[in-house]
């Protein structure tokens, strides 16, 4: 999850808030999670539904704080 972190940071370098980041980063790999089940490569899908979780979990983080 560390390698998750550090592409969220650097699209925060970008202008990127850390929400938006996340969301981007969200959209993207649900992309790619439909790609790999299209190509039923469910090694691929099994790794990048770790990742969403995982991009999930910040996204309700930081909905959470700004209540």
């Amino acid at each position: 999850m560390e390698n998750l972190i550090n592409k969220n940071i650097n699209l925060q370098n970008k202008a990127l808030t850390e929400f938006e980041a996340w969301i981007y980063m969200l959209k993207t790999a649900q992309l790619i999670l439909l790609k790999a089940y299209n190509k039923k490569d469910f090694e691929l899908a099994e790794t990048i539904n770790k990742e969403i979780d995982f991009i999930q979990k910040q996204v309700i983080r930081l909905s959470s704080e700004q209540r």
